[in-house]
């Protein structure tokens, strides 16, 4: 196979990954509007931030896929607001930060999924 369809190919099993963990987390699971997860996680910018980044602010993802092209993170929010990793207390809001990378480690773009 030629390079550029190996990776559109790479591309739709990704997108197909994140869509069926979306779907089998959570039976309302729904992406909150990408311009309240741009405000609540500024340090995640599509095209900008590296793979790097992210696991040295973030740590080791609870899920990877596809070579750890697609990434999964359990979040939570407190009563506050606040965003924080893990799954909080049973009154938190439960979300997964899914990431999908490009072949050289940027971040091709994310979703912040709410479970709960």
């Amino acid at each position: 196979m030629r390079p550029t369809v190996r990776s559109l190919i790479g591309s739709i099993v990704a997108l197909l990954a994140t869509l069926l963990l979306a779907s089998s987390c959570a039976q309302h699971a729904k992406a909150v509007a990408p311009e309240i997860v741009n405000e609540r996680l500024k340090f995640l910018r599509d095209g900008e931030t590296t793979q790097r980044e992210i696991l040295d602010r973030l740590g080791d993802p609870s899920h990877s896929f596809e070579r750890d092209h697609v990434v999964v993170y359990l979040v939570h929010e407190d009563y506050y607001g606040r965003l924080s990793l893990g799954s909080g207390n049973e009154n938190d809001r439960l979300y997964h930060l899914v990431i999908l990378f490009t072949g050289d480690g940027a971040v091709e773009r994310h979703s912040l999924i709410r479970l709960r």
